[in-house]
């Protein structure tokens, strides 16, 4: 597809995608924050990247229909996902290991913690899924081991750690 590499042409596709784009952006206005207007502004920005990164050898057919839905997708739904987890950065020389001498070392004290968790009622499945978590082990690596994908892992994690929360927070 030209249009990957050729701004001129990436201009006619989205000239021929805009209609369904003004309907997306109509449609989604009415729950976004901003309205009609900040849809739009979302719906145009996202669509130049959407039509420049197509992968038009994997999907050649309905090429329209695919970039409007992709469109859609990214500008609607993909913030809106799980996945998407905003890192915080910390400064080490503030929060950096500690040094007092009665410390325990990390491995110990996720072990009390998920002990503890599992004596106060977290499912067992849980507590498993973060002790493999606190062996180094990555979500990517848990899926092979568990047949799920990796997502599902990242989800399962998050449920985890929300009920351990929620069990050691009753003190």
């Amino acid at each position: 597809m030209l249009a990957e590499t050729d701004d001129l042409a990436a201009r006619v596709v989205l000239q021929r995608i805009l209609p369904p784009l003004f309907s997306i952006a109509k449609r989604r206005g009415r729950i976004t924050p901003g309205g009609i207007a900040a849809a739009l502004d979302d719906v145009l920005a996202v669509s130049w990247v959407v039509i420049k990164t197509y992968p038009h050898a994997r999907r050649p057919r309905k090429v329209a229909a695919n970039l409007t839905r992709d469109v859609e997708y990214a500008a609607f739904v993909r913030p809106a996902r799980l996945r998407r987890v905003q890192e915080v950065p910390t400064d080490l020389a503030v929060n950096g290991p500690s040094s007092a001498p009665d410390s325990i070392p990390v491995d110990l004290e996720i072990a009390l913690v998920l002990n503890e968790a599992e004596s106060r009622g977290v499912a067992r499945e849980h507590i498993e899924l973060l002790r493999m978590f606190a062996r180094g082990l990555s979500s990517g690596a848990i899926a092979l081991e568990s047949n799920w994908s990796a997502r599902t892992i990242r989800n399962r994690r998050r449920i985890a750690i929300e009920e351990v929360r929620r069990a050691l927070a009753d003190d």
